[in-house]
């Protein structure tokens, strides 16, 4: 097991676990994976952030990482 800071925002903020400044996830984890645990639908998760740079959904996460997932964007 890691820990990783977890942020979502504007509406998947509800999906936020109480221990989001350090929640633990499995080794080697991919930001797909972390999604799915988190039950969130990918469609609504478009915008990925590790340690403050744009990501995908295959990136493998890393003890201390900072994940911010945002929604699709309008405008």
């Amino acid at each position: 097991m890691i820990n990783i800071e977890l942020r979502l925002f504007a509406n998947l903020s509800k999906f936020s676990p109480k221990n989001s400044k350090n929640f633990p996830i499995d080794n080697n984890m991919s930001v797909k994976q972390l999604i799915s645990k988190l039950g969130v639908d990918i469609d609504q998760a478009k915008i990925i952030f590790i340690n403050s740079r744009k990501k995908n959904y295959d990136d493998r996460l890393k003890d201390g990482d900072k994940v911010g997932i945002f929604p699709p964007v309008g405008g």
